[in-house]
């Protein structure tokens, strides 16, 4: 009775090893993508999304700056709403490279709650 149990106790563990290695192989390939990335180089992607971001951001103000560019005479209306446009597109990318930065993925809507309340600087 005893080697039976003996018998079914070896059994047991060797099942929960097998277990727990291929948890840790499901866990590796379809949560870590170790498999994945390692055939895979980062720094590419990486540098492009840099340079995009670079050019967005250029392109940004830019356009800020064309909108404000002839603030001549700043009791007329359409200088006045294309000032309030450029405030409000480097506003708007200062909100979105923050979103952007930031670990934990804030939606824009509580990003802008967040700007209104005074929680989170520009």
């Amino acid at each position: 009775m005893i080697d039976l149990q003996t018998y079914a106790n070896e059994v047991l563990d060797e099942l929960y090893a097998k277990h727990c290695e291929f948890y840790d192989a499901w866990v590796d390939y379809f949560v870590k993508h170790t498999a994945y990335s390692a055939a895979y180089d980062h720094t590419e992607v990486s540098k492009v999304q840099n340079e995009e971001k670079g050019k967005s951001q250029d392109a940004i103000y830019a356009l800020a700056e064309a909108l404000t560019k002839n603030s001549v005479d700043l009791l007329d209306p359409t200088i006045q709403t294309n000032a309030l446009l450029s405030q409000i597109l480097i506003v708007v990318n200062a909100i979105m490279q923050q979103n952007n930065e930031t670990s934990t993925g804030t939606s824009l809507p509580d990003t802008l709650s967040a700007l209104a309340m005074g929680i989170i600087n520009k």
